[in-house]
């Protein structure tokens, strides 16, 4: 039966290092998680998991933390989607593949665009986002890359511009995913199995509602069903691009209410409330 794969206890481990080394994994060369040789590996990326969320269902997940040889993962600055899945499938930090945040201000037009789902003519995707991704490297190594995501992510040009050198397969059930995933992995090759459902439900209603339990819960369910599916030359990495905090409507600082001068002079605002400093 196969398990998720080891990794070794390093403070200085990066989400840049994960589907970096897992394609390492695969040349059977060595790399900063220090995975051993494999023919695929399963790259189970849960937007919004953090260590802290996870840690705090443990009755919820005990497939998921059973199978964590190592805790913690250091993100990206500042810790957003766009920053941090980029950062992921390239390997390098955003000043370098230059998605740096929620969103950005272009300096000559002053167009606010949110990096997510701003993209377009004045943001395009093949050119902004100018990393090479480490699909792209897989391509080229005669290594097979597949995305399986929410069908809704398909030909989005977030999906151009950071996965790109993958294919893409759509299923719109989480179960469907990993039936996807276990076939695929009997091919020699990375797959990115990312699963969204956690992170919409924690900005909908909050990480600690029910809604979001039964839904860790389905994910629990899910990798249990799949490892002992699994090849014994196909490891599972479980990763996620950040945590989440569910901050109450009476904590809410908004400044047009609380301080409307501050915003005289203001022609936009951009970046990431995550990253004041």
């Amino acid at each position: 039966m196969s398990q998720m794969l080891p990794t070794r206890s390093v403070d200085s481990v990066r989400l840049a290092d994960v589907l970096t080394s897992s394609l390492a994994a695969i040349h059977a060369e060595s790399n900063p998680l220090a995975l051993p040789a494999v023919d695929s590996v399963i790259v189970l990326v849960v937007d919004g998991l953090g260590m802290h969320n996870l840690s705090a269902r443990s009755g919820h997940a005990r497939t998921l933390l059973g199978g964590i040889k190592r805790a913690v993962l250091s993100s990206t600055y500042p810790a957003t989607t766009a920053t941090a899945l980029t950062t992921l499938t390239t390997g390098v930090d955003s000043g370098v593949h230059g998605l740096t945040g929620y969103s950005i201000a272009a300096r000559q037009s002053g167009k606010v665009f949110n990096q997510l789902t701003g993209w377009g003519i004045d943001m395009p995707p093949s050119s902004w986002q100018r990393a090479t991704t480490v699909f792209e490297h897989a391509k080229a190594a005669d290594v097979r890359a597949d995305v399986i995501a929410h069908g809704k992510f398909a030909g989005t040009g977030f999906t151009e511009a950071v996965l790109r050198g993958a294919e893409f397969c759509a299923s719109d059930r989480l179960g469907d995913r990993f039936e996807l995933a276990v076939e695929r992995s009997r091919q020699r090759g990375v797959i990115y199995l990312y699963v969204s459902e956690l992170d919409a439900i924690a900005h909908r209603v909050g990480w600690e509602s029910g809604e979001w339990i039964a839904a860790l819960e389905d994910l629990d369910a899910a990798v249990r069903d799949t490892l002992p599916r699994l090849g014994r030359r196909t490891g599972m990495l479980l990763t996620a691009d950040h945590g989440v905090i569910d901050v109450p409507a009476h904590q809410h600082l908004l400044i047009d209410e609380r301080a409307p001068e501050l915003l005289d002079g203001v022609v936009a605002t951009a970046g990431d409330p995550r990253a004041l400093t």
